[in-house]
């Protein structure tokens, strides 16, 4: 038996909107009718007061997108302080001046994640362990600040292992993101 014709009354009059069946429908038919009927669900939402949100298909898939530019800094910033440390402090003896440099370096570089985890925090969605994050850098920063006031104390001999060991949990924080 040939299926009916289903037709709805639209503004410029009648519209064809599918086909029904008279007698049921096979199981390919349904499954087809199922994921169309699922993709249709996930392609629309409701917003807090109810109300019919379409999602656009170009839907950022990260939560911190509108934060990229900060987040490449602070990461960038990282990066460099991590860097000064493995080159001066591992790699070669350094020089009384190389070490000023570096320290000078580290203070800027710590300056530059501490304020964008706090502008990441306030202006856009905080990022995942905010709190022990800022807790890291500031350690850092206390450690290179301790290392350049008492140059000559053993333990600012340790303040470059210190940090590197820091600097690697943050970055791996980063790298889970």
């Amino acid at each position: 038996m040939p299926g009916l014709q289903v037709e709805l009354a639209g503004k410029g009059g009648a519209e064809w909107r599918g086909e029904v069946r008279a007698r049921g429908e096979t199981t390919q038919q349904k499954q087809q009718r199922w994921r169309a009927d699922a993709l249709t669900a996930r392609e629309r939402v409701k917003d807090p007061i109810s109300q019919p949100v379409q999602r656009s298909r170009q839907q950022s898939c990260n939560y911190n997108d509108p934060m990229l530019a900060i987040r490449y800094v602070t990461l960038a910033a990282l990066v460099v302080w991590l860097g000064g440390l493995v080159a001066l402090g591992m790699l070669m003896m350094p020089s009384t001046e190389d070490l000023r440099r570096l320290q000078l370096v580290g203070y800027a570089c710590g300056a530059i994640i501490f304020v964008g985890l706090l502008v990441i925090k306030f202006i856009g969605p905080p990022p995942h362990d905010f709190f022990r994050r800022i807790g890291v850098v500031a350690a850092m920063m206390f450690v290179a600040l301790y290392a350049g006031m008492r140059p000559q104390d053993w333990l600012a001999s340790l303040s470059p292992a210190v940090n590197i060991g820091l600097g690697f949990v943050l970055l791996f924080w980063y790298v889970r993101e």
